[in-house]
């Protein structure tokens, strides 16, 4: 069977007129009218539909996921893109911490404003490069104001000192400058460029990470390659000690959708074979490719249930493609 017990009985109590039906249809042919029956293999694919959705977080690969994601994309704005890890580290220890700036090669598809304190050249640089915000003491004189309009802060180590004064206003907000981060530098115009195609990630208690790595408007092309990025960042911050497995699970999800949790395999190739990755213990949802072409989308009834099966189908077509 391609789900567990516990699946196909949760899937069968929620739809127990349906199950009743195909049973009738199989063992009872006559006892059924014509338009039931042919609407058996139509409420089969429901089933099969309300098992894959009911049974313990399924796996998929990743152009499947990027599939699904756009599938259910409703929203009116350009969606981000974000992927969660699942860590086996324990934030608690110094070491174990993790936070840093994962350098994405196609960036978030997001704009940044940036405050910059500096003073001379590198202010002067600041500018150069787009800076939102630039100063010194009259800058943090308008954060202590109020001012909190930007996203990141970036500061000369001579100016450090001088944010002991804001940092019970930037420290919670996550915008005070940060070394593990570099945006405490004398290099401006460097670390504008890795800002611009930079996703700031941060262990949360549990050992989770969200990062965000582009927007539904991308390409599958661009999301995969910054996705492997992420994963090598991952795999790079490592810290010492930590039990395998590392990386215990990876999501990918939209601002305002739904998670699909990746296939651990696909995950395993995009970190270059790393065994830091958890072993696949759940079985990848899915039928025979060729047969989702064997349905008939315009009489499912459920607008749900009819971009699932497209995005299924999509995704089934691009298997048998490459076969």
């Amino acid at each position: 069977s391609w789900v567990g017990r516990g699946g196909i009985m949760q899937a069968l109590r929620r739809t127990t007129g349906t199950a009743a039906s195909l049973l009738r249809c199989a063992l009872q042919p006559g006892a059924v009218g014509a338009s039931r029956r042919a609407a058996a293999p139509l409420q089969m694919h429901f089933v099969r539909w309300m098992v894959a959705k009911l049974n313990k977080s399924p796996s998929h690969p990743v152009d499947l996921a990027l599939t699904m994601l756009r599938a259910q994309d409703k929203a009116k704005f350009d969606e981000s893109v974000d992927v969660v890890f699942t860590l086996n580290v324990d934030p608690r220890k110094a070491d174990q911490a993790l936070r840093g700036l994962a350098v994405l090669p196609h960036g978030t598809g997001s704009k940044l404003r940036v405050a910059v304190f500096a003073t001379g050249a590198e202010a002067e640089a600041a500018r150069a490069a787009g800076a939102t915000y630039v100063g010194s003491d009259d800058l943090i004189d308008e954060i202590k104001n109020g001012l909190l309009d930007f996203d990141r802060c970036v500061a000369t180590p001579q100016e450090m000192p001088k944010l002991k004064a804001v940092a019970r206003i930037l420290g919670p907000k996550g915008l005070m400058p940060n070394p593990k981060l570099g945006t405490v530098t004398n290099d401006i115009k460097g670390i504008f460029d890795q800002l611009k195609k930079g996703a700031p990630y941060r262990a949360e208690k549990t050992g989770l990470i969200h990062a965000k790595i582009g927007k539904v408007s991308f390409e599958d092309k661009m999301i995969k390659e910054n996705l492997q990025a992420m994963v090598n960042a991952m795999v790079a911050v490592r810290p010492k000690g930590t039990k395998e497995p590392y990386i215990r699970d990876v999501f990918l999800s939209t601002t305002m959708g739904k998670s699909v949790h990746l296939d651990a395999a696909e995950v395993s190739r995009l970190a270059g074979g790393s065994d830091t990755v958890v072993k696949p213990k759940r079985r990848v949802v899915g039928m025979d490719p060729a047969d989702w072409n064997t349905i008939d989308l315009a009489k499912v009834p459920s607008k749900k249930l009819r971009k699932y099966l497209e995005a299924r189908r999509a995704a089934a077509a691009m298997t048998l493609a490459a076969a």
